[in-house]
């Protein structure tokens, strides 16, 4: 005869049963506890009985906190707890799209950007129970006028067609418009708006004067972005432009200087010498010097010809009786 009981603190219970197997259905935390088993021997009328300690694991489910969504402005700080009563000690990681955000209980998001908005999972394990677990996820949105995208400084060829992206980032979704003016030749070939993202693309035609400008706004104030678009081929004929001057005053430099070594035809101008290298002793050598008032002048020879002043520069002339 085999009788089943389960001690509490005051008084055992006794469970009915029709065999020597107990099955407990549909079991709870409540049903953890000592279970004795009694066995009589009708024939000696001797009992005999047993113990086994049974232990019912269990996770409750999970208390968020805040619970289902969250708002928080740019830059403000935001922290979500996680909890759950076990029966056994219990182990939280915090995911988001795929990676681990942190562990514990709390998940600080300390100066949140437009990057922190999105779901974040809190799972909670029981590594003692292999299977034993729960999750739930928070909302997180973030909220700012919009960030453009600054574009980088393009170099093209004037008439030619290129794309220029435009792309903001805020919350509520923002919305993108454009400025341009130099050219007449442009239109929007795209627009896409996801997730606390807008990016609109614009096909333009370059020219010399050619300005753009990208506007993104939502309901919390707005922001812009400057597209930078060079000729090219400017660069270079600036540098020309430069090396030309630097040489045309390199070869004045140069010229200066042979004219005060006298390697330089004076022309009107200048020292003017008349001499005889080898005199003898009916020879005369005459040496002139003429400044600029003389310049206008006539140099007569000994035969009474006139000679003009183009001749009066680096010539010896023979004056003999």
């Amino acid at each position: 005869m085999h009788t089943y009981g389960m001690p509490s603190t005051e008084e055992e219970e006794d469970l009915p049963v029709d065999t020597d197997v107990l099955i407990l259905r549909g079991v709870t935390r409540v049903d953890s506890g000592m279970y004795r088993c009694k066995s009589l021997d009708v024939e000696t009328y001797m009992e005999m009985s047993s113990e086994l300690k049974v232990v019912v694991n269990y996770l409750d489910p999970i208390v968020l906190t805040p619970s289902g969504s969250a708002e928080l402005l740019l830059g403000e700080t935001l922290t979500v707890s996680c909890n759950a009563l076990s029966s056994q000690e219990t182990r939280v990681v915090w995911m988001k799209d795929g990676q681990e955000m942190g562990r514990g209980s709390t998940l600080t998001l300390a100066n949140a950007s437009f990057d922190s908005a999105g779901d974040y999972i809190c799972k909670v394990t029981v590594p003692a129970v292999p299977g034993l677990h729960r999750s739930s996820s928070v909302r997180v949105s973030v909220l700012g006028s919009p960030v453009v995208l600054q574009p980088v400084q393009l170099e093209e060829l004037e008439g030619s067609k290129v794309n220029l992206t435009c792309k903001a980032t805020g919350f509520p979704e923002p919305s993108i418009s454009w400025e341009v003016s130099g050219t007449k030749d442009y239109q929007e070939v795209a627009h896409h708006v996801g997730k606390n993202t807008a990016v609109s693309v614009m096909s333009v035609i370059v020219t010399p004067d050619l300005k753009i400008t990208c506007n993104a706004s939502n309901s919390l104030g707005s922001n812009e972005g400057h597209f930078r678009i060079t000729l090219k081929g400017s660069g270079v004929i600036i540098v020309g432009i430069i090396v030309g001057i630097l040489l045309l005053a390199i070869l004045g430099s140069v010229l200066y200087f042979l004219y005060k070594k006298g390697k330089i035809p004076c022309g009107r101008t200048g020292k003017q010498e008349i001499s005889r290298a080898d005199s003898g002793k009916d020879d005369i050598v005459v040496e002139m010097k003429t400044d600029k008032t003389e310049e206008a002048g006539l140099l007569q020879g000994v035969n009474g010809d006139k000679k003009p002043p183009s001749d009066q520069c680096e010539k010896y002339i023979d004056l003999r009786n």
